[in-house]
């Protein structure tokens, strides 16, 4: 494996390859961006923000990228309140909020990280990868 990798990562499952990368025993792991909060929380990770960056997921010349997300939301249909989770929905997954959410770092007076997006303006605001060095015009140069 050229010793950029734990020998042991072909049997590692996503917790297994975060938790050696976070150990620096691992180069580079496709990751969703919820990771980086561990990756450099120095309580949990050996890295530091400035060894932790991201890039577009390889793609083949001549071609689209190669991976893609979704983030659905739903309401059962067993659900009693089908209206209010519908309204609670709409608030949630408003592009305001979204921003705000990947941006704030403190709410009622907690420290947070959460740079979670769902929206593309979202994914290519600068305000945004601005506060989270960046991850989501990574996420956005693979979609």
């Amino acid at each position: 494996m050229h010793e950029i990798t734990d020998p042991d990562s072909v049997g590692f499952n996503e917790a297994d390859a975060r938790i050696s990368f976070q150990q620096g025993n691992s180069a580079m792991m496709p990751v969703w961006w919820w990771a980086y909060s561990p990756m450099t929380n120095p309580e949990q990770s050996a890295l530091t923000m400035e060894q932790v960056s991201f890039t577009g997921m390889p793609s083949y010349s001549g071609r689209t990228e190669t991976y893609a997300i979704s983030m659905p939301f739903s309401i059962s249909t067993y659900s009693e309140n089908q209206d209010a989770a519908w309204e609670f929905l709409k608030w949630l997954s408003n592009p305001e909020m979204d921003k705000a959410n990947a941006i704030e770092r403190e709410v009622a007076g907690q420290p947070i990280v959460n740079n979670v997006v769902t929206h593309i303006s979202s994914l290519q605001d600068e305000a945004v990868n601005a506060a989270n060095d960046g991850i989501q015009a990574a996420a956005w140069d693979s979609l």
